[in-house]
């Protein structure tokens, strides 16, 4: 299944119905093979979050993390870990005092990834800044 859903022609298709329904084609998760139903991944904005914080702490610890694709993995541990003390340490260092505190206050609305996103661009703006 994870074959057919990377292959060419099922990539086509995505593309096709989000264009269709105007949504991003990554959004997309699976289809069925005759094409008639789709699973849709929401939270494009708070994944849009979630890669501005990795990639931002990806540049900021090039010798501790080769790519964001690691810093990602950071997230997961101390997700599935139930530690966030390392992860609240990182975000805290790249984008400055309370930054973690208002990556918290993220909830499902996607106004409310938003105002974060806005929030930790101008903090990290900030914290460059001083640095």
């Amino acid at each position: 299944e994870k074959e057919r859903m990377e292959s060419a022609s099922v990539k086509k298709i995505k593309e096709d119905i989000a264009s269709r329904e105007g949504i991003p084609d990554d959004d997309i998760f699976w289809v069925s093979e005759d094409q008639k139903h789709y699973l849709q991944v929401s939270y494009s904005k708070h994944r849009d979050v979630l890669g501005f914080v990795v990639k931002e702490i990806a540049k900021e610890y090039p010798a501790k993390y080769k790519d964001a694709g690691e810093v990602e993995v950071e997230f997961l541990r101390a997700f599935f870990g139930g530690s966030f003390y390392n992860i609240s340490r990182l975000v805290e260092d790249v984008f400055g005092k309370g930054s973690f505190r208002v990556l918290g206050l993220m909830s499902n609305d996607n106004n409310s990834a938003i105002g974060v996103m806005e929030a930790l661009r101008s903090m990290r703006r900030a914290k460059a800044s001083v640095n």
